[in-house]
């Protein structure tokens, strides 16, 4: 949650302030969902048996988030864990897999379809889907690599709302070229919104 809560006085004034205070703190605040990250699910932080995001939808808070942010982790790396025998111990070890451009959009995409769509069928007061991208690929910059990226931002032009990158952290190398390409697929976006 990035925003502050309405002050306690005013929740405790009357139901109708208490009401009118609560809509103001949802529609300045923005709620941050779990990072798509291509780690194994392991190291996700929803640990329930449920796909990631689909125990959002039993949510009572979905219906009135307005403003959303999640953060994309386009990682050379992927973490995971592994059984290891050492003498008399097992235990679970940190495994770290590096995987190239496309592998890693491969895992990224499902996670982003998942949470597009829970956002359609909960969040129907949503007006803003604010997106962190995080890039480990700043040499994979050519047009066809542009293409693979831009899988993952389909799903979230799909969404009627205002989608934005709100930030981009990436090496200056390849910097322009990706920031030209998300305005690009997110300009049609808010086109349709």
């Amino acid at each position: 949650m990035h925003g502050s809560w309405p002050p306690k006085n005013l929740l405790l004034a009357s139901k109708r302030i208490h009401g009118e205070a609560y809509d103001g703190f949802r529609a300045t605040t923005a709620f941050e969902v779990q990072p798509l990250t291509p780690n194994d699910a392991c190291w996700r932080l929803d640990q329930s048996l449920e796909s990631t995001y689909e125990a959002l939808v039993m949510s009572n808070h979905l219906y009135h988030v307005r403003n959303l942010r999640v953060r994309v982790d386009v990682a050379r790396f992927s973490m995971g864990r592994q059984f290891m025998h050492f003498q008399r111990v097992n235990t679970q070890v940190c495994t770290f897999s590096e995987m190239g451009l496309k592998v890693c959009v491969q895992r990224l995409v499902p996670l982003a379809e998942g949470l597009c769509e829970v956002s359609k069928l909960g969040a129907t007061r949503l007006k803003v889907v604010e997106i962190e991208w995080v890039d480990d690929f700043p040499d994979d910059v050519r047009e066809v690599d542009l293409r693979v990226r831009k899988n993952v931002l389909k799903p979230f032009a799909s969404l009627e709302v205002q989608v934005r990158i709100k930030k981009l952290v990436m090496t200056e190398k390849g910097r322009q070229r990706l920031m030209t390409m998300m305005a690009q697929v997110l300009q049609s976006a808010n086109g349709n919104a």
